[in-house]
């Protein structure tokens, strides 16, 4: 309790410290007529008999606000002495105070917490709590209004984190978040007077039916509850509901006219002042409400005619936004921003942030453009004035990644001073009675366990206000001079350094440009100017461009950003802003500089007033040094990694015999070892040689010896060596990595060996027991490899997927792709026999570039309790080319591919439910007899996706011939095959019975093979009598296609598996074509508009035939489509049978709401070597 006084008095002493000028204002100020004539018979009955003084009286309470204009008669009673007193414009207004307006009289109040009461003639209103907490960031405004209308306002400020509002009537409660809405209380019967001593505090109570309360919305929305029924409901703008002593009413829309009449009767100008639509003018006081002061004393910038009935609903809502708030209602503005880059070591510049046009701050979020590559954007969201947290939602950078965070959600906050000690309590670095501007930081590291990881560690700027209208700015002409204040960061990456200067244009409202645009800001050794620009207005707007003249930023000399109008190589520019206010009293805007090259960029702001005198602001308050960034291999909060270290590992041995480099040997350790332990054994898989090491999973691992067990003896014998370990990743059960040995290994035969491509190892805590196992598990997950070189190696990448049934227990169909740097390994069809938790591969089809490798070897493991993770090591060699080709690497993954938590155990395996749609593609390929020999009479694939299950029509087009098929998925029947006019025309009629099997599906997608129904089947003849017949398989797959990619902009990458046919005749019988399997993996960028699928890479292989894509790339079709083509024809690394493709093609889509999965078709043709080679075949996978 001691605290909570403590902390409230202190809160108190700061608003009374705050207000202290105003009370000593208020008392001094009697210059302003206080209304003493005011007759009596304009006196509501409860004031009549009450002193009212013509002086200002102070109360004992705490101070709330002031009076921003009064104009007539407006009355202040002072609960808590019962003394009134007649108001003026300045007055310092105290919490319980009750306002009165009289006849012809207009009262506008502006409370601590900027909320705003503008009130019509013969109104009453009594401010009941006005809570305005800096401390604890807590605003509380309750308000009732008791009689007339009056207008509110009632502000978010991102200085408060709590903010509560409500205003009471005798028949409802409207509870606030941030809006404006006005409020009448009438009658609608007698009155009936109340004559206790508190009369003049709260309105008498009334027979019922006498008082009803009309609720207008004009911006955002308001709860209204009857004190009555207790209905609530919601009011938006242009909406009205009335409540009564009977309950309340139907929200309805407002008829314009009353809309616009009640604004004129509730703004503070007042009939008499000659205020007009615009602002009132100065009243000579700082706290008076800044450029909108009293407008019965001066008129206003605007006001000279007096008339306020013929303002269009546009104009009105403008002018009383402006007139009535500090800060905007309905804002507008702009953002700039620097990008910091971290790549494990050192920050960099990573890219540059502004809005190219001005975007709407109270909206559910806005984005800015990168000025380098305007790909990249920046998104954030609660910067509305009814949002209490702003978030960066999105960071999208092509120049300094490329790297997109995705939906980044409420992950990263803003800076503020309650996540980051020492932040200011307010962000403002000025605002006037149309705009705010100040600073923001996002500091914390994007993505936080890796690099490379992004965040704003420099002073951001943002400027908003209510711009000026379109109608105002095509009424405007002659020439204005704007002057004002600028500000600035230069990138540092640790902070930045903060700039500060000024500004200065020229404004041809007759011609719509900017002439003469000066600016220069300077600080921290480092600064910013343009100089001599110009622009121009974009259309009837009030938003303009700079362009031309001289830019520059200086670190320890001057770089030339922009000269004589023309951007420098390299450099990027850019420099926009508005006119604000209904009168363009001000202008406002963001600049931004990028040189391209040494890390030198700087963004700001500048904000100014028309005919205002140029000023140097004070330098912005202090922020805290941005928090370090992630270290350069962080480890993993969750999962925590592996316990033990039981596991595998690989080597490749270089040797120089003083003529040569060559491989001296490719080792696979073949036993599950604790990788922390000493003498830990591999054996090569060429000459039998063993290497032993110590401690390779710890931070002193060595390379102890080589022995080369060939008959003589010898080897690598006086180590032992450093190695170098370097940790890839983890899991909660496994870590993964790779090693070297640099330093030179001289040999007993004088040779010296080194380690100098990538040896590696996959280590864990290994499943102690799986004789409880039954079940039959999918993994699948990430693959690394090196190829061998003299040089020191071409690293790969890829996936891989098996599947593990404990109950045999054994592991099948084992796949695993991985390739770069021009180089690929692939394991399809591999399997193996689990002893405890570990396993040897063999059997299927091993390849290296495209090779059947003559040696190879598999070994691994399942990890954690219940086998949660599987990982191993694997080695080829191919020696039956001109040149011995070696590979080694490791592969890891989960169960069902899905991160492993340490709180979720792994689900048991579900069955998917498969697609509910049937949209895909098919292929076939149609054998012929000429009479003499059967041939290939043609390669079908779909080229667009057709509804496989119901359409009647499907088509699949001939690469080879250009034929067309066409079947009836309804009915399963090939209806026609229609030959091209290159072949003589004709062609096949049907209908031909065909039957489809499904292989297996997923949540999104099927797939499978087709061909003519063995039951029914027969030759079918064309029109030149010859046979034909669907006897290879055919394939199609088919699914829920993503309706509309275009919201996409992720990098994911997919994997899983493929089939093919390789065509053989088969004398024209059923059961034609070598089947083929093995898998594929791709890349997918949904950030690009073109080229979006790269590192496209397929093996299938079987009977002794293989087709192999690698490196393919595809595009999507435009316009949110989600088809690709790929480009897999001649000239790409396209083979079958390991000769290059002469034609081929490649059709597919995503799969999935979200793109969840992917497929598509393929085909393919050789016809260079003795015999022609062809083959058909799907793909299919998963994120």
């Amino acid at each position: 309790m001691e605290e909570h006084m403590k902390k409230y008095f202190f809160m108190a002493l700061i608003v009374v410290l705050f207000l202290f000028g105003l009370v000593s204002l208020s008392v001094a100020n009697t210059g302003f007529p206080r209304g003493k004539s005011a007759a009596a018979d304009i006196l509501p009955d409860e004031l009549k008999s009450v002193k009212i003084e013509d002086y200002f009286i102070e109360s004992k309470g705490l101070p709330a606000g002031w009076i921003q204009n009064a104009t007539g008669h407006v009355v202040v009673v002072h609960k808590d002495t019962s003394r009134a007193y007649f108001a003026a414009t300045g007055d310092t207004v105290y919490q319980e105070d009750v306002f009165y307006t009289l006849k012809d009289s207009r009262c506008r109040i502006m409370f601590s917490t900027e909320d705003i009461i503008t009130m019509g003639e013969n109104s009453k209103v009594v401010a009941d709590e006005i809570v305005d907490d800096r401390i604890s960031k807590e605003k509380k405004s309750s308000i009732s209004m008791l009689k007339g209308k009056a207008m509110f306002y009632v502000v978010r400020l991102f200085r408060y984190k709590n903010i509560s509002a409500n205003v009471k009537t005798p028949t409802a409660v409207v509870g606030v978040r941030g809006t404006k809405f006005g409020i009448e209380v009438r009658k609608t019967g007698e009155k009936v007077a109340d004559v206790s001593d508190d009369s003049f505090i709260y309105l008498a109570q009334n027979e019922p039916g006498n008082i009803e309360t009309v609720v207008y919305g004009f911006e955002g929305t308001v709860d209204v509850t009857s004190t009555v029924d207790g209905i609530m409901q919601t009011l938006g703008a242009g909406e009205n509901l009335v409540l009564d002593n009977a309950g309340a009413g139907d929200v309805e829309p407002t008829d314009p006219n009353t809309a616009n009449q009640f604004v004129r009767e509730t703004e503070s100008g007042g009939s008499d002042g000659g205020g007009g639509s615009g602002s009132s003018g100065e009243v000579g006081t700082d706290k008076s409400g800044g450029d909108t002061g009293a407008g019965v004393e001066e008129g206003g910038e605007t006001g000279e005619t007096g008339n306020t009935t013929d303002t269009d609903s546009e104009d009105v809502a403008q002018t009383l936004s402006a007139q009535s708030i500090g800060i905007p209602g309905t804002r507008v503005g702009y953002f700039s921003a620097i990008l910091t880059r971290f790549d494990g070591a050192n920050t960099y510049l990573a890219d540059v942030y502004a809005n190219y046009s001005r975007v709407d701050i109270s909206s559910s979020s806005v984005s800015g453009k990168s000025i380098v590559d305007p790909a990249g954007s920046m998104t954030a969201v609660g910067t509305g004035s009814d949002e209490l947290t702003s978030y960066l939602t999105r960071i999208n950078t092509v120049a300094g990644g490329p790297y997109d965070s995705g939906d980044l959600g409420t992950t990263c906050e803003m800076d503020n001073d309650v996540n980051t000690p020492g932040w200011p309590a307010d962000e403002t670095l000025g605002q006037n009675s149309y705009m705010k501007w100040g600073f923001w930081r996002m500091s914390r590291w994007v993505p936080g366990d890796s690099t490379p990881a992004f965040a704003i560690t420099d002073r951001a700027y943002y400027v908003e206000g209510l711009p000026t209208s379109d109608a105002a700015v095509v009424g405007m002409s002659g020439a204005y001079t704007y002057e004002g204040p600028a500000w600035g960061t230069y990138f540092d990456g640790d902070g930045g350094k903060d700039m500060t200067g000024s500004f200065k244009c020229g404004i041809n409202m007759t011609d719509k440009t900017v002439t003469d645009f000066d600016m220069s800001v300077s600080g921290g050794g480092r600064a910013a100017s343009i100089g001599n620009a110009s622009g121009s207005f974009f259309g009837s707007s009030g938003e303009f461009k700079i362009t031309g003249g001289d830019w520059f930023l200086t670190n320890s000399s001057p770089l030339n950003i922009v000269t004589g109008g023309v951007i420098q190589s390299g450099a990027n520019a850019l420099c926009t802003g508005s006119l604000f206010g209904p009168n363009a009293e001000h202008m406002g805007g963001v600049w931004a500089m990028d040189k391209g090259s040494g890390d030198n960029a700087a963004v700001g702001i500048f904000v100014g007033d028309k005919g205002g005198s140029p000023t140097i602001p004070a330098a912005p308050p202090d922020i805290p040094s941005p928090p370090s960034p992630p270290p350069d291999e962080p480890t993993p909060i969750t999962p925590t990694g592996p316990t033990d270290k039981m596991g595998y590992f690989t080597a490749m041995l270089t040797r120089y015999d003083g003529y040569e480099y060559v491989n001296n040997g490719m080792f696979v350790s073949h036993t599950l070892e604790d990788l922390n332990g000493l003498d830990k054994v591999a054996s090569d898989i060429i000459y039998g040689y063993t290497m032993s090491v110590d401690g390779l999973a710890g931070n002193d691992g060595k390379l102890s010896s080589v022995d080369y067990h060939d008959g003589g003896g010898g080897g690598i014998t006086d180590g032992p060596y450093p190695v170098t370990r370097t940790v890839l990743d983890q899991n909660l059960y496994m870590e993964w990595g790779y090693w070297t040995q640099m330093n030179p290994m001289v040999d007993t035969e004088g040779n010296t060996n080194w380690v100098h491509n990538r040896g590696y190892y996959t280590a864990g805590d290994n499943t102690a027991d799986i004789s409880a196992l039954n079940q039959t598990w999918t993994y699948s997950g990430g693959a690394e490899g090196t190829y061998w070189t003299a040089a020191g190696g071409a690293n790969m990448t890829g996936s891989f997927n098996a599947t593990v049934n404990f109950s045999t227990p054994e592991i099948t169909d084992f796949y695993l792709s991985v390739s770069g740097e021009g180089h690929s390994v692939s394991i399809a069809n591999a399997t193996g026999p689990l002893s405890g938790s570990d396993f040897v591969l063999s059997g299927g089809t091993w390849q290296i570039d495209s090779l059947a490798a003559t040696l190879t070897a598999g070994y691994g493991s399942v990890y954690g309790p219940e086998a949660e993770a599987i990982g191993g090591v694997w080695g080829v060699k191919e020696h039956e080319g001109e040149i011995p080709q070696y590979a080694t690497g490791i592969f890891h993954g989960d169960k069902h591919n899905e991160p492993i938590s340490p709180e979720v155990p792994s689900p048991p395996p579900i069955t998917p439910t498969g697609p509910t749609e049937k949209m895909g593609y098919f292929t076939a390929m149609l054998t012929h007899c000429n009479g003499y020999e059967d041939v290939n009479n043609g390669v079908f694939v779909s080229h667009y996706m057709q509804d496989i299950e119901n359409g009647t029509d499907l088509i699949a087009d001939d690469i080879v011939n250009g034929h067309e098929m066409h079947i009836d998925g309804s009915e399963e029947k090939l209806t026609s095959v229609v030959y091209s006019s290159e072949s003589g025309g004709g062609g096949i009629t049907g209908p031909y019975p065909v039957s489809r099997t499904e292989l297996n599906h997923n949540d999104y997608m099927e797939w499978g093979y087709w061909a003519q129904t063995t039951a029914t089947y027969t030759a079918m003849p064309d029109n030149d009598e010859y046979d034909n017949w669907i006897n290879n398989r055919g394939y199609y797959i088919a699914g829920d296609n993503t309706p509309d990619i275009s919201a996409l902009n992720q990098v994911w990458t997919y994997s899983g598996g493929a089939e093919g046919t390789y065509w053989t005749a088969n004398d024209g019988l059923p059961g034609g074509g070598i089947n083929m399997t093995g898998s594929f993996n791709a890349t997918v960028n949904f950030g690009l508009t073109s080229g979006q699928i790269t590192d496209f890479d397929l093996t299938v292989s079987g009977g002794g035939n293989n087709v192999t894509m690698s490196n393919a790339t595809g595009s999507f079709d435009g316009g949110g489509s989600s088809q690709f083509t790929l480009d897999v024809g001649h000239g790409t690394a396209t083979t079958i049978n390991s000769a290059p493709v002469k034609l081929g093609e490649g059709y597919g889509s995503v799969y999935g709401p979200s793109a969840e999965a992917m497929g598509g078709v393929w085909g393919v043709k050789e016809d260079e070597g003795a015999v022609p080679q062809y083959a058909t075949g799907i793909f299919h996978g998963t994120r």
